[in-house]
């Protein structure tokens, strides 16, 4: 038997997009006509429905990195959205691609976790776009 003391921590980590999942969806074409055209555009985002509740629900142990086809240029216009709508988060990655996000991990073993089975650390959520995070679980253990 192992002792607790020497049991994983289970704490989750959240990969989460921007736009169409926090955000209405934009393009980049969109927000560079709103960041040269209007004096604070992080005013014209759009947040969707269940996300200030899901993030309010999220334990404070985990860890939320926001991966997003934003460019760079965008990165004070989001920061300040971001912050408008208290979504709290530890990094963002701007610039990646807009295709498939792969996550790769590999399992614990039933041993290492005290849950008594095989734990799955890789985990892939489809959303439709722009239809928000309510009724979206906040833990995957």
């Amino acid at each position: 038997m192992v002792n607790m003391q020497e049991k994983e921590k289970l704490d989750q980590t959240w990969f989460i997009d921007i736009d169409g999942t926090i955000f209405k969806h934009r393009t980049n074409d969109e927000l560079d006509s709103w960041v040269t055209n209007i004096k604070r555009s992080h005013l014209k985002e759009e947040i969707l429905e269940g996300v200030q509740d899901w993030f309010s629900r999220l334990s404070k142990k985990d860890k939320v990195i926001f991966v997003t086809a934003r460019e760079e240029r965008h990165r004070e216009h989001t920061m300040k959205a971001l912050k408008r709508f208290k979504i709290k988060f530890d990094e963002i990655i701007f610039s990646v691609n807009a295709g498939p996000r792969i996550l790769i991990n590999d399992s614990k073993p039933k041993n290492s976790t005290g849950l008594g089975y095989t734990l799955r650390t890789a985990r892939g959520v489809n959303l439709k776009r722009d239809s928000g995070l309510k009724g979206l679980p906040t833990c995957y253990v």
